[in-house]
Protein backbone atom coordinates (compact mmCIF):
# COMPACT_ATOMS: atom_id res chain seq x y z
CA UNK A 1 0.00 0.00 0.00
CA UNK A 2 2.97 2.36 0.48
CA UNK A 3 4.11 2.18 -3.17
CA UNK A 4 1.72 4.96 -4.15
CA UNK A 5 -0.53 7.39 -2.38
CA UNK A 6 -3.68 5.68 -1.12
CA UNK A 7 -7.06 6.72 -2.45
CA UNK A 8 -8.56 7.20 1.02
CA UNK A 9 -7.32 8.36 4.41
CA UNK A 10 -9.24 7.38 7.53
CA UNK A 11 -8.24 9.24 10.66
CA UNK A 12 -9.21 7.88 14.06
CA UNK A 13 -9.42 10.44 16.87
CA UNK A 14 -8.97 9.07 20.38
CA UNK A 15 -9.61 11.06 23.53
CA UNK A 16 -10.08 8.81 26.57
CA UNK A 17 -11.90 6.14 24.57
CA UNK A 18 -9.47 3.30 25.27
CA UNK A 19 -12.42 1.02 26.01
CA UNK A 20 -13.53 1.22 22.36
CA UNK A 21 -10.29 2.13 20.57
CA UNK A 22 -9.26 -1.35 19.41
CA UNK A 23 -12.69 -2.08 17.94
CA UNK A 24 -12.57 1.23 16.09
CA UNK A 25 -9.09 0.70 14.62
CA UNK A 26 -9.80 -2.93 13.76
CA UNK A 27 -12.93 -1.90 11.84
CA UNK A 28 -10.64 0.16 9.59
CA UNK A 29 -8.15 -2.67 9.12
CA UNK A 30 -10.98 -5.06 8.22
CA UNK A 31 -12.29 -2.97 5.32
CA UNK A 32 -13.00 -4.95 2.16
CA UNK A 33 -11.73 -1.98 0.16
CA UNK A 34 -7.94 -1.94 0.55
CA UNK A 35 -6.60 1.26 -1.02
CA UNK A 36 -6.44 3.32 2.17
CA UNK A 37 -4.27 4.47 5.06
CA UNK A 38 -5.11 4.97 8.73
CA UNK A 39 -3.95 7.90 10.85
CA UNK A 40 -4.40 7.36 14.59
CA UNK A 41 -4.49 10.68 16.43
CA UNK A 42 -4.12 9.93 20.10
CA UNK A 43 -4.52 12.76 22.60
CA UNK A 44 -5.26 10.44 25.50
CA UNK A 45 -2.58 10.09 28.19
CA UNK A 46 -3.94 6.66 29.08
CA UNK A 47 -1.34 3.86 29.01
CA UNK A 48 -3.98 1.40 27.83
CA UNK A 49 -4.55 3.45 24.64
CA UNK A 50 -0.82 3.40 23.89
CA UNK A 51 -0.69 -0.37 24.30
CA UNK A 52 -3.58 -0.82 21.87
CA UNK A 53 -1.99 1.46 19.28
CA UNK A 54 1.34 -0.38 19.51
CA UNK A 55 -0.35 -3.48 18.08
CA UNK A 56 -0.75 -1.70 14.73
CA UNK A 57 2.63 0.01 14.38
CA UNK A 58 3.99 -2.83 12.22
CA UNK A 59 1.45 -2.04 9.49
CA UNK A 60 2.96 0.21 6.83
CA UNK A 61 -0.38 1.93 6.14
CA UNK A 62 -0.91 2.98 9.76
CA UNK A 63 0.65 6.14 11.19
CA UNK A 64 0.22 7.51 14.70
CA UNK A 65 0.35 10.99 16.23
CA UNK A 66 0.55 11.26 20.01
CA UNK A 67 0.05 14.15 22.42
CA UNK A 68 -1.99 16.18 19.98
CA UNK A 69 -4.04 19.16 21.16
CA UNK A 70 -7.22 17.70 22.63
CA UNK A 71 -9.61 19.70 20.44
CA UNK A 72 -11.39 17.88 17.64
CA UNK A 73 -10.62 20.67 15.17
CA UNK A 74 -6.86 20.48 15.82
CA UNK A 75 -6.98 16.75 15.14
CA UNK A 76 -9.01 17.34 11.98
CA UNK A 77 -6.55 19.90 10.60
CA UNK A 78 -3.60 17.66 11.44
CA UNK A 79 -5.21 14.81 9.55
CA UNK A 80 -6.08 17.08 6.65
CA UNK A 81 -2.45 18.13 6.18
CA UNK A 82 -0.82 14.76 6.98
CA UNK A 83 -3.14 12.63 4.86
CA UNK A 84 -1.96 11.25 1.52
CA UNK A 85 -5.37 10.17 0.23
CA UNK A 86 -7.47 11.97 -2.35
CA UNK A 87 -10.46 11.42 -0.07
CA UNK A 88 -10.54 11.66 3.71
CA UNK A 89 -12.88 10.48 6.45
CA UNK A 90 -12.98 10.89 10.24
CA UNK A 91 -13.82 8.04 12.61
CA UNK A 92 -14.18 8.73 16.32
CA UNK A 93 -12.52 6.17 18.56
CA UNK A 94 -15.82 5.21 20.19
CA UNK A 95 -17.43 4.39 16.82
CA UNK A 96 -16.65 1.69 14.26
CA UNK A 97 -17.16 0.98 10.56
CA UNK A 98 -19.09 -1.61 8.60
CA UNK A 99 -16.67 -3.75 6.57
CA UNK A 100 -18.07 -2.36 3.28
CA UNK A 101 -18.06 1.32 4.31
CA UNK A 102 -15.13 2.40 2.10
CA UNK A 103 -16.08 0.08 -0.75
CA UNK A 104 -19.55 1.58 -1.07
CA UNK A 105 -18.71 5.23 -0.41
CA UNK A 106 -15.66 5.42 -2.69
CA UNK A 107 -17.72 3.89 -5.49
CA UNK A 108 -20.38 6.54 -4.96
CA UNK A 109 -18.05 9.55 -4.79
CA UNK A 110 -16.19 8.45 -7.94
CA UNK A 111 -19.36 8.18 -10.04
CA UNK A 112 -19.31 11.93 -10.72
CA UNK A 113 -16.36 14.30 -10.33
CA UNK A 114 -18.81 17.00 -9.23
CA UNK A 115 -19.53 15.03 -6.05
CA UNK A 116 -17.35 16.25 -3.18
CA UNK A 117 -19.09 14.68 -0.16
CA UNK A 118 -20.65 11.26 0.42
CA UNK A 119 -22.21 10.15 3.69
CA UNK A 120 -24.12 7.01 4.73
CA UNK A 121 -26.92 6.01 7.03
CA UNK A 122 -25.75 4.53 10.32
CA UNK A 123 -26.53 2.27 13.26
CA UNK A 124 -27.05 3.75 16.71
CA UNK A 125 -25.43 1.41 19.24
CA UNK A 126 -25.13 1.33 23.03
CA UNK A 127 -21.93 1.24 25.10
CA UNK A 128 -21.57 -2.48 24.44
CA UNK A 129 -22.05 -2.16 20.69
CA UNK A 130 -25.57 -3.54 20.62
CA UNK A 131 -27.67 -2.03 17.83
CA UNK A 132 -30.41 0.25 19.14
CA UNK A 133 -31.76 1.59 15.85
CA UNK A 134 -30.93 2.52 12.28
CA UNK A 135 -30.70 6.17 11.32
CA UNK A 136 -31.99 6.51 7.76
CA UNK A 137 -30.98 9.84 6.28
CA UNK A 138 -32.75 11.83 3.58
CA UNK A 139 -31.43 10.67 0.19
CA UNK A 140 -29.32 13.47 -1.29
CA UNK A 141 -29.80 12.37 -4.88
CA UNK A 142 -31.62 15.53 -5.97
CA UNK A 143 -29.39 18.57 -6.59
CA UNK A 144 -32.30 20.88 -5.74
CA UNK A 145 -32.64 19.53 -2.19
CA UNK A 146 -32.30 22.07 0.61
CA UNK A 147 -28.97 21.30 2.25
CA UNK A 148 -29.88 22.31 5.77
CA UNK A 149 -29.76 18.79 7.26
CA UNK A 150 -26.06 18.35 7.82
CA UNK A 151 -24.17 15.08 7.43
CA UNK A 152 -22.72 13.47 10.53
CA UNK A 153 -19.18 14.70 11.16
CA UNK A 154 -17.92 11.12 11.47
CA UNK A 155 -17.85 8.65 8.57
CA UNK A 156 -18.43 11.35 5.99
CA UNK A 157 -16.14 10.89 2.99
CA UNK A 158 -15.03 14.07 1.26
CA UNK A 159 -12.56 15.22 -1.35
CA UNK A 160 -9.58 16.64 0.50
CA UNK A 161 -8.71 19.36 -2.03
CA UNK A 162 -12.24 20.76 -1.88
CA UNK A 163 -11.77 21.62 1.81
CA UNK A 164 -8.12 22.71 1.44
CA UNK A 165 -9.24 25.26 -1.16
CA UNK A 166 -11.51 26.70 1.54
CA UNK A 167 -8.64 26.98 4.03
CA UNK A 168 -9.25 23.76 5.97
CA UNK A 169 -11.12 23.62 9.24
CA UNK A 170 -11.61 26.74 11.35
CA UNK A 171 -9.04 26.49 14.15
CA UNK A 172 -11.11 28.80 16.37
CA UNK A 173 -13.76 26.10 16.75
CA UNK A 174 -13.71 23.44 19.45
CA UNK A 175 -16.27 21.15 17.83
CA UNK A 176 -18.62 20.87 14.84
CA UNK A 177 -15.97 20.05 12.24
CA UNK A 178 -18.75 18.37 10.26
CA UNK A 179 -20.80 21.56 10.15
CA UNK A 180 -17.72 23.58 9.19
CA UNK A 181 -16.99 21.13 6.36
CA UNK A 182 -20.62 21.21 5.26
CA UNK A 183 -20.89 25.00 5.09
CA UNK A 184 -17.57 25.34 3.23
CA UNK A 185 -17.96 22.49 0.76
CA UNK A 186 -21.48 21.06 0.60
CA UNK A 187 -23.43 24.24 -0.16
CA UNK A 188 -21.43 24.94 -3.32
CA UNK A 189 -20.91 21.37 -4.51
CA UNK A 190 -22.71 18.13 -5.22
CA UNK A 191 -23.46 15.92 -2.20
CA UNK A 192 -24.62 12.32 -2.18
CA UNK A 193 -26.04 10.03 0.48
CA UNK A 194 -25.77 6.25 0.52
CA UNK A 195 -28.96 4.85 2.03
CA UNK A 196 -27.14 1.98 3.71
CA UNK A 197 -26.04 1.94 7.37
CA UNK A 198 -22.26 1.82 7.11
CA UNK A 199 -21.00 2.85 10.53
CA UNK A 200 -21.90 2.31 14.14
CA UNK A 201 -22.47 5.46 16.19
CA UNK A 202 -22.18 4.91 19.91
CA UNK A 203 -24.78 6.55 22.14
CA UNK A 204 -23.55 7.33 25.63
CA UNK A 205 -23.84 10.24 28.10
CA UNK A 206 -20.41 11.63 27.23
CA UNK A 207 -21.29 12.14 23.56
CA UNK A 208 -20.45 15.67 22.48
CA UNK A 209 -23.59 15.75 20.35
CA UNK A 210 -25.72 15.91 23.52
CA UNK A 211 -24.33 19.35 24.48
CA UNK A 212 -26.89 21.46 22.64
CA UNK A 213 -25.69 24.89 23.75
CA UNK A 214 -22.06 24.20 22.86
CA UNK A 215 -23.05 22.95 19.44
CA UNK A 216 -25.26 26.01 18.90
CA UNK A 217 -22.37 28.36 19.71
CA UNK A 218 -20.05 26.51 17.33
CA UNK A 219 -22.59 26.65 14.53
CA UNK A 220 -23.15 30.37 15.05
CA UNK A 221 -19.38 30.87 14.77
CA UNK A 222 -19.27 28.97 11.48
CA UNK A 223 -22.29 30.80 10.08
CA UNK A 224 -20.97 34.21 11.17
CA UNK A 225 -17.60 33.71 9.47
CA UNK A 226 -19.26 32.50 6.30
CA UNK A 227 -21.52 35.54 6.35
CA UNK A 228 -18.56 37.88 6.82
CA UNK A 229 -16.44 36.22 4.13
CA UNK A 230 -19.05 35.65 1.45
CA UNK A 231 -21.48 38.43 2.28
CA UNK A 232 -24.10 35.76 1.68
CA UNK A 233 -27.55 37.01 0.72
CA UNK A 234 -26.77 40.65 1.40
CA UNK A 235 -30.33 41.69 2.21
CA UNK A 236 -29.61 44.65 4.43
CA UNK A 237 -30.30 45.03 8.12
CA UNK A 238 -32.93 43.38 10.29
CA UNK A 239 -35.70 44.89 12.39
CA UNK A 240 -37.08 42.87 15.29
CA UNK A 241 -40.80 43.21 16.01
CA UNK A 242 -42.22 42.11 19.34
CA UNK A 243 -46.04 42.11 19.08
CA UNK A 244 -48.02 41.72 22.29
CA UNK A 245 -51.68 42.30 23.11
CA UNK A 246 -50.97 43.10 26.76
CA UNK A 247 -54.15 43.36 28.83
CA UNK A 248 -56.26 42.67 25.73
CA UNK A 249 -54.83 39.20 25.21
CA UNK A 250 -56.08 35.91 26.54
CA UNK A 251 -53.64 34.02 28.80
CA UNK A 252 -51.11 36.81 28.46
CA UNK A 253 -48.22 36.46 30.90
CA UNK A 254 -45.97 39.24 29.62
CA UNK A 255 -46.22 41.17 32.91
CA UNK A 256 -45.21 38.13 34.95
CA UNK A 257 -41.65 38.05 36.22
CA UNK A 258 -38.96 35.47 35.67
CA UNK A 259 -36.01 36.14 37.91
CA UNK A 260 -36.17 39.89 38.39
CA UNK A 261 -37.44 40.74 34.87
CA UNK A 262 -40.88 40.95 33.30
CA UNK A 263 -41.24 38.45 30.48
CA UNK A 264 -41.63 41.26 27.97
CA UNK A 265 -38.46 42.94 29.26
CA UNK A 266 -36.59 39.65 29.20
CA UNK A 267 -37.47 39.14 25.53
CA UNK A 268 -36.37 42.65 24.58
CA UNK A 269 -33.11 42.15 26.51
CA UNK A 270 -32.24 39.24 24.22
CA UNK A 271 -33.20 41.14 21.07
CA UNK A 272 -30.88 43.97 22.08
CA UNK A 273 -28.07 41.49 22.75
CA UNK A 274 -28.35 40.01 19.27
CA UNK A 275 -25.48 40.85 16.92
CA UNK A 276 -27.78 40.68 13.90
CA UNK A 277 -30.72 42.80 15.02
CA UNK A 278 -30.37 46.44 14.03
CA UNK A 279 -33.51 47.90 15.57
CA UNK A 280 -36.30 46.76 17.88
CA UNK A 281 -39.98 47.70 17.68
CA UNK A 282 -42.51 46.87 20.38
CA UNK A 283 -46.03 46.79 18.95
CA UNK A 284 -49.06 46.72 21.25
CA UNK A 285 -52.57 48.18 21.67
CA UNK A 286 -51.98 48.34 25.46
CA UNK A 287 -50.88 51.90 26.25
CA UNK A 288 -49.93 51.02 29.84
CA UNK A 289 -47.64 48.25 28.70
CA UNK A 290 -46.20 50.55 26.03
CA UNK A 291 -45.39 53.10 28.74
CA UNK A 292 -43.68 50.42 30.85
CA UNK A 293 -41.48 49.40 27.94
CA UNK A 294 -40.69 53.01 27.09
CA UNK A 295 -39.78 53.71 30.70
CA UNK A 296 -37.46 50.69 30.85
CA UNK A 297 -35.70 50.97 27.49
CA UNK A 298 -36.13 54.60 26.44
CA UNK A 299 -35.27 55.33 22.83
CA UNK A 300 -33.46 52.03 22.27
CA UNK A 301 -36.84 50.44 21.56
CA UNK A 302 -39.34 52.05 19.20
CA UNK A 303 -42.95 51.90 20.39
CA UNK A 304 -45.75 51.19 17.95
CA UNK A 305 -49.09 51.82 19.67
CA UNK A 306 -51.60 50.24 17.37
CA UNK A 307 -55.37 50.16 17.25
CA UNK A 308 -56.89 46.92 18.46
CA UNK A 309 -58.16 44.99 15.47
CA UNK A 310 -59.35 41.41 15.27
CA UNK A 311 -56.24 39.85 16.69
CA UNK A 312 -58.05 37.50 19.02
CA UNK A 313 -59.30 35.48 16.06
CA UNK A 314 -55.97 34.06 14.96
CA UNK A 315 -52.71 34.34 13.06
CA UNK A 316 -54.19 36.07 10.00
CA UNK A 317 -55.05 39.14 12.07
CA UNK A 318 -51.63 39.02 13.71
CA UNK A 319 -50.08 39.08 10.24
CA UNK A 320 -52.15 42.16 9.39
CA UNK A 321 -50.98 43.81 12.62
CA UNK A 322 -47.35 43.13 11.73
CA UNK A 323 -47.90 44.64 8.30
CA UNK A 324 -49.54 47.66 9.89
CA UNK A 325 -46.54 48.02 12.18
CA UNK A 326 -44.05 47.91 9.30
CA UNK A 327 -46.04 50.36 7.21
CA UNK A 328 -46.59 52.86 10.04
CA UNK A 329 -43.13 52.68 11.58
CA UNK A 330 -41.42 52.53 8.20
CA UNK A 331 -38.64 50.11 7.45
CA UNK A 332 -35.90 52.44 6.26
CA UNK A 333 -32.83 50.39 5.38
CA UNK A 334 -34.23 47.23 6.95
CA UNK A 335 -34.98 44.46 4.50
CA UNK A 336 -35.44 41.59 6.93
CA UNK A 337 -37.72 41.10 9.92
CA UNK A 338 -37.52 38.95 13.02
CA UNK A 339 -40.76 38.28 14.88
CA UNK A 340 -40.28 37.62 18.60
CA UNK A 341 -42.58 36.28 21.32
CA UNK A 342 -42.38 37.23 24.99
CA UNK A 343 -43.89 33.91 26.04
CA UNK A 344 -40.78 31.95 24.99
CA UNK A 345 -38.50 33.08 27.84
CA UNK A 346 -35.56 30.80 27.09
CA UNK A 347 -35.10 31.85 23.47
CA UNK A 348 -31.79 33.68 23.73
CA UNK A 349 -29.86 36.06 21.51
CA UNK A 350 -27.89 33.02 20.29
CA UNK A 351 -31.04 31.43 18.90
CA UNK A 352 -31.98 34.75 17.31
CA UNK A 353 -28.56 35.14 15.68
CA UNK A 354 -28.59 31.54 14.43
CA UNK A 355 -32.01 31.96 12.83
CA UNK A 356 -31.08 35.18 11.05
CA UNK A 357 -27.81 33.68 9.78
CA UNK A 358 -29.59 30.57 8.49
CA UNK A 359 -32.12 32.81 6.74
CA UNK A 360 -29.37 34.79 5.04
CA UNK A 361 -27.31 31.79 3.94
CA UNK A 362 -29.89 29.25 2.80
CA UNK A 363 -32.35 29.75 -0.02
CA UNK A 364 -35.46 29.73 2.17
CA UNK A 365 -38.54 31.92 2.52
CA UNK A 366 -38.45 32.01 6.30
CA UNK A 367 -36.77 30.39 9.31
CA UNK A 368 -38.39 29.03 12.45
CA UNK A 369 -37.26 27.26 15.62
CA UNK A 370 -38.33 23.64 15.99
CA UNK A 371 -38.06 20.74 18.37
CA UNK A 372 -38.38 17.14 17.29
CA UNK A 373 -41.55 15.44 18.47
CA UNK A 374 -40.89 11.86 19.55
CA UNK A 375 -44.39 11.11 20.83
CA UNK A 376 -47.09 9.79 18.54
CA UNK A 377 -50.00 12.12 17.70
CA UNK A 378 -53.61 11.35 16.89
CA UNK A 379 -56.60 12.95 15.21
CA UNK A 380 -60.28 12.07 15.68
CA UNK A 381 -62.25 11.95 12.41
CA UNK A 382 -65.40 10.39 13.80
CA UNK A 383 -64.31 6.75 13.85
CA UNK A 384 -61.99 6.85 16.82
CA UNK A 385 -58.42 8.04 17.10
CA UNK A 386 -56.15 7.80 14.04
CA UNK A 387 -52.39 8.01 14.34
CA UNK A 388 -50.83 10.86 12.39
CA UNK A 389 -47.52 11.11 14.22
CA UNK A 390 -44.15 9.54 13.99
CA UNK A 391 -44.13 5.91 15.09
CA UNK A 392 -40.33 5.74 15.07
CA UNK A 393 -40.25 5.10 18.80
CA UNK A 394 -42.07 1.82 18.03
CA UNK A 395 -39.65 0.98 15.21
CA UNK A 396 -35.96 0.11 14.96
CA UNK A 397 -35.63 2.48 11.99
CA UNK A 398 -35.45 6.24 12.58
CA UNK A 399 -36.38 7.75 9.22
CA UNK A 400 -35.18 11.34 9.01
CA UNK A 401 -37.74 12.13 6.32
CA UNK A 402 -40.60 10.94 8.56
CA UNK A 403 -39.64 12.86 11.67
CA UNK A 404 -42.18 15.24 13.17
CA UNK A 405 -41.28 18.67 14.51
CA UNK A 406 -43.23 21.33 16.34
CA UNK A 407 -42.68 25.04 15.84
CA UNK A 408 -41.46 26.99 18.85
CA UNK A 409 -42.82 30.56 19.11
CA UNK A 410 -40.31 33.35 19.41
CA UNK A 411 -38.22 32.65 16.32
CA UNK A 412 -39.47 33.75 12.91
CA UNK A 413 -37.08 35.34 10.41
CA UNK A 414 -38.22 36.48 6.98
CA UNK A 415 -37.89 39.30 4.47
CA UNK A 416 -40.00 42.41 4.89
CA UNK A 417 -41.15 42.07 1.29
CA UNK A 418 -42.56 38.65 2.13
CA UNK A 419 -44.20 39.97 5.28
CA UNK A 420 -45.92 42.73 3.32
CA UNK A 421 -46.86 40.81 0.19
CA UNK A 422 -47.36 37.13 0.94
CA UNK A 423 -50.93 35.86 1.14
CA UNK A 424 -49.82 33.13 3.54
CA UNK A 425 -46.62 33.55 5.50
CA UNK A 426 -46.45 29.81 6.12
CA UNK A 427 -46.20 28.92 2.43
CA UNK A 428 -42.84 28.46 0.80
CA UNK A 429 -39.52 26.86 1.76
CA UNK A 430 -38.90 26.74 5.49
CA UNK A 431 -35.49 26.84 7.13
CA UNK A 432 -35.02 25.92 10.77
CA UNK A 433 -32.89 25.88 13.87
CA UNK A 434 -33.20 23.10 16.44
CA UNK A 435 -33.68 24.03 20.08
CA UNK A 436 -33.50 21.99 23.26
CA UNK A 437 -36.29 21.26 25.74
CA UNK A 438 -35.68 24.37 27.82
CA UNK A 439 -35.61 26.78 24.88
CA UNK A 440 -38.77 25.09 23.56
CA UNK A 441 -40.77 25.94 26.70
CA UNK A 442 -43.61 28.33 25.90
CA UNK A 443 -45.65 29.88 28.70
CA UNK A 444 -49.33 29.34 27.97
CA UNK A 445 -50.62 28.39 31.43
CA UNK A 446 -49.80 29.11 35.09
CA UNK A 447 -48.26 25.63 35.23
CA UNK A 448 -45.87 26.54 32.37
CA UNK A 449 -44.91 29.67 34.30
CA UNK A 450 -44.19 27.61 37.39
CA UNK A 451 -41.93 25.27 35.39
CA UNK A 452 -40.16 28.26 33.81
CA UNK A 453 -39.46 29.74 37.25
CA UNK A 454 -38.00 26.44 38.43
CA UNK A 455 -35.77 26.18 35.37
CA UNK A 456 -34.67 29.80 35.73
CA UNK A 457 -33.65 29.12 39.32
CA UNK A 458 -31.72 26.02 38.31
CA UNK A 459 -34.14 23.59 39.89
CA UNK A 460 -35.01 21.71 36.72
Amino acid sequence: MMGKDPLVTIYVVNHNYEKYLEESIQSCINQNFKDFEVLIINNSPCEESEKIIEKYLNLDYVRTFNGVDSSLISAANLALHESRGKYIMRLDADDFLHADALLVMTAEIQKDQKTKIVFPDYFNVDNEGNILSIMQRIAFQDDDILKDLVAHGACTLFEKDALLKKGGYDSDLECQDGFDLWMKVALDNQVRNVNLPLFYYRQHPESLSTNTNRLLEARISVLTKRQDQKNARDDGSTVAILPNLGKFGLNNFCNETLGDRLLVFRCIDQLLLSKHIDSVVFSTPDSDLADNVRGEFGETVEIHLRALGGELVGDHSLTESLRQCIQEVGYGGNRNAFIANAHSPFISHKHIDAAILVFKQFNVDYVIAVKQVTENHYVHRGLGMESIGNNSYLSAVDKEFDRFYKQIPGVFALSIDRLLESKNLLDGTVGHILVDDQAALTIKTPFDLKIAKMLDQGEG
